[in-house]
């Protein structure tokens, strides 16, 4: 309900400043809105995103165990028992945790 009555308060005191200003501070205001919009919305999203990416690429440009780290986390244990999960399906591996993890250390990635 406050969260309504704000919102209608806010666009009356917009219509009354609207109202009140002439066509050429209206113009002003509104090249000034919407470019502080876009700025806000798109320009500095697209900024801060192109600086992550360029620092990322520096830093394994720079470091590349830090790249050969991360692959081989990716095909540890647990690839193998995701693969493991998707070559079998919904199917439940027999037998206890013991024997199902001696199941999934069997399986060879390619």
């Amino acid at each position: 309900a406050s969260t309504a009555l704000y919102l209608l308060l806010s666009m009356f005191m917009l219509f009354l400043f609207v109202a009140n200003v002439s066509q050429h501070d209206l113009d002003d205001w509104l090249k000034g809105t919407i470019i502080s919009g876009l700025q806000l919305f798109l320009v500095m999203p697209m900024c801060v995103a192109v600086s992550m990416a360029v620092t990322c690429s520096c830093v394994l440009c720079c470091y590349p165990d830090i790249a050969r780290e991360f692959y081989d986390d990716a095909r540890s244990d647990h690839s193998v028992k995701l693969w493991s999960f998707v070559q079998h399906g919904d199917q439940a591996l027999s037998g206890s945790a013991a024997d199902n993890d001696a199941e999934l250390g069997d399986l060879q990635l390619r």
